[in-house]
């Protein structure tokens, strides 16, 4: 599960259990609030940010694949 917003970055959980959820992961510190979120593959995350801005980012290895 992934969760953004104004916060500026998205944090990703691992769902455990119906009782248990792990913070996995932190995708870094945009500019802009994040106002969508749509995994796209096994590793790739891409974020659409309030200045209109598109960030893709593998979460696997935790970076920033490309910032368009």
């Amino acid at each position: 599960m992934a969760v953004g917003g104004a916060e500026k970055y998205v944090a990703i959980y691992e769902l455990v259990n119906a009782n248990s959820v792990n913070r996995a992961i932190e995708l870094g510190q945009h500019s802009d609030p994040v106002t969508s979120i749509c995994f796209f593959s096994d590793a790739l995350i891409v974020l659409a940010l309030k200045n209109g801005q598109v960030a893709i980012w593998n979460y696997q290895k935790v970076s920033l694949v490309k910032k368009i």
